[in-house]
């Protein structure tokens, strides 16, 4: 058995000038597609970003609107509640003075 070195040949032919421009311009292609994709995809980020931007601020929009529309409401509640308190206290008022009037009326009528 007769063992085999590696041997390095120093000579440059057709084939290996064909195989190295073929590696460059393939490597240089697929640099270019991949940055022509990555440009792409950066720039769909960009508007998905705004789109999302502009959904956020119109559902904060409305969120504030309705928001305000619910206190102006609440604020019409509690006047009206503490109207309604006010015309009960009154009538109970009334009421008490009345019933006053009339115990004393019978009061000052002893026999009925």
């Amino acid at each position: 058995m007769t063992e085999r070195k590696i041997h390095f040949d120093p000579t440059i032919n057709l084939g290996h000038i064909l195989t190295a421009g073929t590696f460059l311009v393939v490597a240089a292609a697929g640099y270019a597609t991949m940055d022509a994709r990555v440009s792409s995809l950066e720039r769909e980020q960009k508007t998905q970003k705004t789109e999302q931007r502009e959904t956020v601020v119109n559902a904060e929009t409305r969120l504030l609107a309705r928001i305000t529309e619910q206190r102006a409401a609440m604020d019409q509640t509690q006047v009206r509640v503490a109207d309604d308190i006010r015309e009960i206290k009154t009538l109970m008022r009334d009421g008490f003075r009345d019933l006053d009037a009339k115990l004393d009326r019978k009061a000052d009528k002893p026999g009925r």
